[in-house]
Protein backbone atom coordinates (compact mmCIF):
# COMPACT_ATOMS: atom_id res chain seq x y z
CA UNK A 1 0.00 0.00 0.00
CA UNK A 2 2.67 2.47 0.89
CA UNK A 3 4.60 1.99 -2.70
CA UNK A 4 1.12 2.86 -3.98
CA UNK A 5 0.60 5.70 -2.44
CA UNK A 6 4.23 6.78 -3.01
CA UNK A 7 3.63 6.33 -6.75
CA UNK A 8 0.62 8.09 -6.33
CA UNK A 9 2.09 11.42 -5.46
CA UNK A 10 4.64 11.12 -8.30
CA UNK A 11 2.57 9.57 -11.34
CA UNK A 12 -0.95 10.65 -11.04
CA UNK A 13 -0.93 10.55 -14.78
CA UNK A 14 -0.40 6.85 -14.92
CA UNK A 15 -1.90 6.35 -10.81
CA UNK A 16 -5.56 6.77 -10.90
CA UNK A 17 -6.18 6.23 -7.57
CA UNK A 18 -5.07 6.98 -3.90
CA UNK A 19 -6.45 3.44 -3.04
CA UNK A 20 -5.97 -0.04 -4.90
CA UNK A 21 -9.02 -1.41 -6.60
CA UNK A 22 -11.02 -3.88 -4.25
CA UNK A 23 -11.28 -7.20 -4.85
CA UNK A 24 -14.93 -6.89 -5.71
CA UNK A 25 -14.34 -4.59 -8.39
CA UNK A 26 -11.36 -7.19 -9.51
CA UNK A 27 -13.67 -9.83 -9.83
CA UNK A 28 -16.68 -7.58 -11.76
CA UNK A 29 -13.26 -7.06 -14.40
CA UNK A 30 -12.47 -10.80 -14.16
CA UNK A 31 -15.98 -12.54 -14.56
CA UNK A 32 -16.10 -13.56 -18.06
CA UNK A 33 -12.75 -15.04 -17.79
CA UNK A 34 -13.88 -17.37 -14.92
CA UNK A 35 -16.53 -19.07 -17.47
CA UNK A 36 -13.85 -19.66 -20.35
CA UNK A 37 -13.30 -23.15 -21.55
CA UNK A 38 -9.69 -24.28 -22.79
CA UNK A 39 -6.26 -22.26 -23.13
CA UNK A 40 -6.42 -17.95 -22.98
CA UNK A 41 -4.21 -15.30 -23.80
CA UNK A 42 -5.18 -12.58 -21.48
CA UNK A 43 -3.36 -8.95 -21.27
CA UNK A 44 -3.83 -6.60 -17.92
CA UNK A 45 -2.98 -3.27 -18.66
CA UNK A 46 -2.04 -0.92 -15.66
CA UNK A 47 -1.95 -3.90 -13.08
CA UNK A 48 -0.21 -1.19 -10.68
CA UNK A 49 1.03 -3.48 -7.57
CA UNK A 50 -1.52 -6.45 -8.86
CA UNK A 51 -4.82 -5.83 -6.93
CA UNK A 52 -6.43 -7.29 -9.86
CA UNK A 53 -4.07 -9.84 -10.91
CA UNK A 54 -4.10 -10.89 -7.37
CA UNK A 55 -8.02 -11.95 -8.52
CA UNK A 56 -6.96 -13.14 -11.98
CA UNK A 57 -4.53 -15.00 -11.60
CA UNK A 58 -6.47 -17.56 -9.34
CA UNK A 59 -8.48 -18.29 -12.68
CA UNK A 60 -5.35 -19.23 -14.63
CA UNK A 61 -4.64 -22.93 -15.62
CA UNK A 62 -1.41 -24.43 -17.18
CA UNK A 63 -1.13 -23.74 -20.89
CA UNK A 64 -2.34 -20.37 -20.17
CA UNK A 65 -0.37 -16.89 -21.15
CA UNK A 66 -0.62 -13.80 -18.87
CA UNK A 67 1.25 -10.65 -20.31
CA UNK A 68 1.49 -7.50 -17.79
CA UNK A 69 1.97 -4.55 -19.07
CA UNK A 70 2.98 -1.60 -17.15
CA UNK A 71 4.59 1.88 -17.35
CA UNK A 72 5.88 2.34 -13.78
CA UNK A 73 9.33 0.63 -12.74
CA UNK A 74 8.70 0.12 -9.20
CA UNK A 75 5.48 -0.95 -9.92
CA UNK A 76 7.19 -4.11 -12.45
CA UNK A 77 9.45 -4.89 -9.51
CA UNK A 78 6.23 -5.51 -7.62
CA UNK A 79 4.75 -7.48 -10.09
CA UNK A 80 7.86 -10.01 -10.72
CA UNK A 81 8.19 -10.60 -6.60
CA UNK A 82 4.86 -11.46 -6.64
CA UNK A 83 4.93 -13.89 -9.73
CA UNK A 84 7.96 -15.34 -7.90
CA UNK A 85 6.51 -15.73 -4.96
CA UNK A 86 2.97 -15.13 -3.64
CA UNK A 87 1.60 -15.89 -7.00
CA UNK A 88 3.61 -18.59 -8.25
CA UNK A 89 1.81 -21.84 -7.05
CA UNK A 90 -1.37 -19.76 -9.13
CA UNK A 91 1.45 -19.86 -12.33
CA UNK A 92 3.00 -23.01 -12.50
CA UNK A 93 2.88 -24.02 -16.79
CA UNK A 94 1.33 -20.42 -17.21
CA UNK A 95 3.72 -18.28 -19.51
CA UNK A 96 3.79 -14.93 -17.94
CA UNK A 97 5.71 -11.63 -19.79
CA UNK A 98 5.86 -8.43 -17.59
CA UNK A 99 6.68 -5.78 -19.89
CA UNK A 100 7.80 -1.93 -18.80
CA UNK A 101 5.88 0.10 -21.48
CA UNK A 102 3.26 2.04 -22.99
CA UNK A 103 0.53 0.08 -24.67
CA UNK A 104 1.00 1.32 -27.31
CA UNK A 105 4.40 0.29 -27.70
CA UNK A 106 3.45 -3.49 -27.54
CA UNK A 107 4.42 -5.26 -30.62
CA UNK A 108 2.40 -5.96 -33.52
CA UNK A 109 0.78 -9.32 -34.17
CA UNK A 110 -0.46 -10.45 -30.67
CA UNK A 111 -3.85 -10.93 -30.22
CA UNK A 112 -5.40 -11.79 -26.60
CA UNK A 113 -8.86 -13.69 -25.71
CA UNK A 114 -9.10 -11.14 -22.85
CA UNK A 115 -7.97 -7.24 -22.13
CA UNK A 116 -8.17 -6.26 -18.59
CA UNK A 117 -7.28 -2.50 -17.95
CA UNK A 118 -6.63 -0.49 -15.02
CA UNK A 119 -5.43 2.86 -17.58
CA UNK A 120 -7.12 5.77 -15.98
CA UNK A 121 -8.71 7.17 -19.50
CA UNK A 122 -9.72 10.03 -17.58
CA UNK A 123 -6.61 11.14 -16.31
CA UNK A 124 -5.41 11.44 -20.04
CA UNK A 125 -5.39 13.81 -22.89
CA UNK A 126 -7.76 13.20 -25.51
CA UNK A 127 -5.00 12.26 -28.27
CA UNK A 128 -3.67 9.83 -25.80
CA UNK A 129 -7.36 7.71 -24.94
CA UNK A 130 -7.82 7.74 -28.43
CA UNK A 131 -4.10 6.31 -28.64
CA UNK A 132 -5.70 3.37 -26.45
CA UNK A 133 -8.68 2.61 -27.42
CA UNK A 134 -6.85 1.85 -30.86
CA UNK A 135 -4.69 0.02 -29.09
CA UNK A 136 -7.24 -2.35 -27.75
CA UNK A 137 -9.31 -2.68 -31.17
CA UNK A 138 -5.50 -3.26 -32.39
CA UNK A 139 -5.03 -6.37 -29.54
CA UNK A 140 -8.16 -7.95 -29.18
CA UNK A 141 -9.16 -10.69 -30.69
CA UNK A 142 -12.66 -9.97 -33.15
CA UNK A 143 -14.41 -12.78 -30.37
CA UNK A 144 -12.50 -11.80 -27.29
CA UNK A 145 -13.77 -9.40 -24.64
CA UNK A 146 -12.46 -5.85 -23.12
CA UNK A 147 -13.12 -5.06 -19.57
CA UNK A 148 -11.98 -1.80 -17.91
CA UNK A 149 -13.40 0.48 -15.10
CA UNK A 150 -14.11 4.01 -14.33
CA UNK A 151 -14.69 5.40 -11.19
CA UNK A 152 -18.81 6.29 -10.90
CA UNK A 153 -19.69 10.09 -12.25
CA UNK A 154 -16.00 10.89 -12.48
CA UNK A 155 -16.88 12.23 -16.07
CA UNK A 156 -19.62 14.37 -14.77
CA UNK A 157 -17.54 16.00 -12.04
CA UNK A 158 -14.99 17.03 -15.24
CA UNK A 159 -17.50 18.15 -16.97
CA UNK A 160 -18.33 20.98 -14.21
CA UNK A 161 -14.63 21.48 -13.92
CA UNK A 162 -14.58 21.91 -17.13
CA UNK A 163 -16.85 24.69 -17.72
CA UNK A 164 -15.57 26.24 -14.59
CA UNK A 165 -11.98 26.27 -15.51
CA UNK A 166 -12.47 26.60 -19.49
CA UNK A 167 -10.54 23.71 -20.64
CA UNK A 168 -12.11 21.94 -23.29
CA UNK A 169 -9.97 18.83 -22.84
CA UNK A 170 -11.98 16.91 -20.99
CA UNK A 171 -15.14 17.32 -22.61
CA UNK A 172 -13.45 16.05 -25.44
CA UNK A 173 -12.21 13.30 -23.31
CA UNK A 174 -15.98 12.45 -22.44
CA UNK A 175 -17.02 12.68 -26.00
CA UNK A 176 -14.40 9.95 -27.09
CA UNK A 177 -14.88 7.50 -24.39
CA UNK A 178 -18.79 7.73 -24.88
CA UNK A 179 -18.66 7.25 -28.68
CA UNK A 180 -16.86 4.11 -27.64
CA UNK A 181 -18.70 2.77 -24.70
CA UNK A 182 -22.40 3.47 -27.24
CA UNK A 183 -20.54 1.39 -29.81
CA UNK A 184 -19.21 -1.14 -27.95
CA UNK A 185 -20.04 -2.17 -24.54
CA UNK A 186 -22.08 -5.36 -24.02
CA UNK A 187 -22.84 -4.99 -20.26
CA UNK A 188 -21.62 -2.34 -17.28
CA UNK A 189 -21.72 -3.47 -13.99
CA UNK A 190 -21.25 -1.15 -10.56
CA UNK A 191 -19.22 -1.54 -7.56
CA UNK A 192 -20.26 0.14 -4.60
CA UNK A 193 -17.72 -1.54 -2.81
CA UNK A 194 -14.46 -0.20 -4.18
CA UNK A 195 -13.05 3.49 -3.08
CA UNK A 196 -14.33 5.21 -4.72
CA UNK A 197 -17.31 3.48 -6.40
CA UNK A 198 -16.35 2.43 -9.49
CA UNK A 199 -18.42 0.74 -12.48
CA UNK A 200 -16.91 -2.50 -14.51
CA UNK A 201 -17.77 -1.76 -18.33
CA UNK A 202 -17.37 -4.80 -20.54
CA UNK A 203 -17.14 -5.17 -24.38
CA UNK A 204 -16.66 -6.71 -27.67
CA UNK A 205 -14.93 -4.97 -29.86
CA UNK A 206 -16.24 -6.60 -33.66
CA UNK A 207 -16.75 -4.77 -36.81
CA UNK A 208 -20.10 -3.65 -37.50
CA UNK A 209 -21.59 -5.02 -40.55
Amino acid sequence: MLDFIRQFGKNRHQVGSLVPSSRFLGDALIYRIKSHQGKKQILEVGPGTGAVTQRLVSQLSPGDELWLVEANPRFCEILEEKCQGIWSQNLLGVTVHIKRLYLEHLKEGLEFDFIVSGLPLNNFEPEVVQSILQSYQRLLKPDGYLSYFEYLAVRKLRSVVTNLTGSRAGLEVNSILDGFIDRFQIEAKPVFLNIPPAVARHFQLKDEA
